[in-house]
């Protein structure tokens, strides 16, 4: 799957914390879509990123829930494509946050 990032928003930078938040626009090339809205946070170590999605209720259950909105309908497609977004990411962040602390501390 070919997968480009277009742009990263951040919304919260804490360097001293070493927290990082915000969301991230990518385009699936071969297929001629645009995802905006994909949710990050980076907290010392531990990343997180989860891709556009709803909060609701379970009316059986009561349990909270997301629902997501976009997927492939293969689900090892859909697994394959989450776990490329989420490598891409970590790569684009890293870089990003790299070069944003080099010169932070210029």
């Amino acid at each position: 799957m070919n997968i480009e990032v277009i742009k990263i928003y951040f919304s919260e930078e804490d360097l001293e914390r070493d927290l990082f938040r915000g969301t991230a626009h990518i385009r699936l090339k071969d297929y001629g879509i645009d995802l905006k809205g994909i949710y990050f946070k980076k907290k010392k170590n531990f990343w997180l990123v989860s891709l556009p999605s709803m909060p609701f209720i379970h009316e059986e259950t009561k349990k909270r829930m997301r629902y997501p909105f976009f997927t492939f309908v293969d689900r090892e497609k859909n697994r394959e494509f989450q776990i490329q977004i989420k490598q891409l990411l970590y790569k684009e962040l890293e870089t990003k946050l790299a070069s944003t602390q080099t010169s932070n501390l210029s």
